[in-house]
């Protein structure tokens, strides 16, 4: 978990969003530092500590394990719980501020806008078994409504890096981002007799046109 949000924070440490750059942060949440100290400081050459600590977590939250139904994960045994996410947005020269409610107000529609799709595309690359799935894609409909060209390509751009594989539905782009690669157009035409036809074009940004 926090070698996949350095990665992120890795990537998105060269991205400016407007005037602003984020950050994800990982924390361990209120009631769980002790489970988290303990996985990270076990040792096989002390495993007796480990377990011990182990223990005394078990036994704080034994009557919750033991009520939890068959086949489901006690909540205190999900390591999804023992961390708070965060999301921090810096300007320059700033040292960050996380985003709650009311730092996400702040700013234009697109400026709010912004963290909700990193969060998603974040989220997305934590579920997304690389293994096991060979198109991990998302489906957004008319997205990036009211975000400025220079942000939604930001936002494109990250998602590109990230592995992702975007179908947008939107009346105003077209598949030519400098920032990503490779993208394929498909262009939805309806005559006077309502019928539908459908157009691809693939476009190589890197070079020209194709096909």
């Amino acid at each position: 978990l926090e070698q996949m949000t350095r990665k992120i924070n890795n990537l998105l440490r060269n991205r400016a969003f407007g005037n602003n750059r984020y950050a994800f942060q990982v924390t361990p949440a209120d009631g769980y530092k002790a489970i988290v100290e303990c996985v990270r400081g076990y040792h096989s050459l002390a495993p007796d500590i480990s377990e011990a600590d182990l223990h005394a977590f078990i036994e704080t939250h034994r009557e919750q394990i033991l009520a939890t139904e068959v086949g489901v994960i006690p909540q205190a045994l999900d390591y999804r719980n023992w961390f708070r996410y965060e999301l921090k947005i810096m300007t320059a020269g700033d040292e960050g501020q996380t985003i709650d409610r009311r730092v996400k107000s702040l700013g234009s529609g697109g400026e709010q806008a912004v963290p909700n799709y990193l969060l998603i595309l974040m989220i997305a690359n934590f579920l997304y078994d690389r293994e096991r799935m060979r198109l991990p894609a998302l489906i957004f409909d008319e997205a990036f409504y009211g975000i400025d060209a220079n942000r939604r390509d930001q936002i494109i751009a990250f998602a590109s890096e990230l592995e992702l594989q975007l179908l947008v539905a939107s009346p105003e782009q077209d598949g030519v981002k400098r920032e990503v690669p490779l993208s394929t157009s498909v262009l939805v035409v309806k005559d006077n007799n309502y019928n539908v036809h459908l157009h691809t074009v693939h476009w190589d940004n890197r070079l020209k046109q194709t096909g």
